[in-house]
């Protein structure tokens, strides 16, 4: 059938996207051909046809069916009338249904991801707690050490203050030996002008040789004091470069300690990044999830209206 028959076979369409109603078939039976091309001429596949005055009984029904569709008819028993509703909804639900579950599996398959990732960052943060922890330690031995090595420091100090007091005293002996021998040197002289007293004098040189001798005696005693102080100071300065060296080693440690800390701190942020893509990704496809679903609600809203308005 074209459009310009339309009015021998008395069927009215009205054509709209996906819609097409037709009233006053007045028997399917003999227009069920032309009813068949008229759809063929439709662009695009229509959802729901709507036929009334089919005149056909509850026993003749399957064999007006129009192919890729389902029919629903409501016949007459006493008398002609009745009508088809032809749709094709169902299966665009089921397959939509089918979409919905196969995307809910990809969000639980993603969600599974999403918190071994996490369990993976915990276990990472536990560890960088763990070394954050030791480093902590170490620092705080490294203080311990550094209040040690300013405690013999100080000691070091008091020993050069003792050592330069000594020398100070070495000085003032050394000076009076040079006053000594200055007077000697003019006892000397006076021995010279005067000989009738050189024998007292002389004696009075033995006594001055004697206690000359004694302060160089103290003067060698200090000398070999200052000699000990100063090994020991040497002694103490070596243990002093000693732990100088071990706090170097363990600030060494500390610096490789916290370069690992910052590389697995790196690592925490990179694995928090992915975890935040895949988490916008669960929040995309939940959200076309939420449109499907709105869809599918939308058209069994259609389908129920349908149903109603056919009751």
């Amino acid at each position: 059938m074209n459009p310009s028959g339309q009015n021998q076979t008395k069927i009215r369409l009205k054509l709209a996207t996906k819609f097409i109603k037709s009233d006053l078939v007045r028997s399917l039976s003999k227009h069920f051909d032309d009813v068949g091309a008229l759809i063929q001429t439709v662009d695009n596949k229509l959802s729901l046809i709507v036929l009334t005055e089919t005149w056909l009984k509850e026993d003749t029904t399957h064999l007006y069916n129009v192919p890729n569709y389902s029919a629903i008819h409501n016949c007459r028993p006493t008398q002609r009338g009745g009508e088809a509703e032809v749709v094709e909804i169902e299966a665009e639900v089921v397959e939509i249904e089918a979409e919905v579950v196969e995307i809910e599996a990809e969000v639980l398959e993603i969600e599974a991801e999403v918190v071994e990732i996490e369990a993976e960052v915990l276990e990472i943060e536990t560890e960088v707690v763990e070394i954050e922890a030791e480093v902590l330690e170490i620092e705080a031995e490294v203080v311990e050490i550094e209040a040690e090595v300013l405690e013999i420091e100080t000691e070091v100090v008091e020993i050069e203050a003792e050592v330069l007091e000594i020398e100070a005293e070495v000085v003032e002996i050394e000076a009076e030996v040079v006053e000594v021998e200055a007077e000697v040197v003019e006892v000397e002289a006076e021995v010279v002008e005067v000989e009738a007293e050189v024998v007292e004098i002389e004696a009075e040189v033995l006594e001055i040789e004697a206690e000359v001798v004694e302060i160089e005696a103290e003067v060698l005693e200090i000398e070999t004091e200052v000699v000990e102080i100063e090994a020991e100071v040497l002694e103490i300065e070596a243990e002093v470069v000693e732990i100088e060296a071990e706090v170097l080693e363990i600030e060494t440690e500390v610096v490789e300690i916290e370069a690992e800390v910052l590389e697995i701190e790196a690592e925490v942020v990179e694995i928090e990044a992915e975890v935040l893509e895949i988490e916008t990704e669960v929040v995309e496809i939940e959200a076309e999830v939420l449109e499907i679903e709105t869809e599918v609600v939308e058209i069994e809203a259609e389908v129920l209206c349908k149903n109603t308005n056919l009751m």
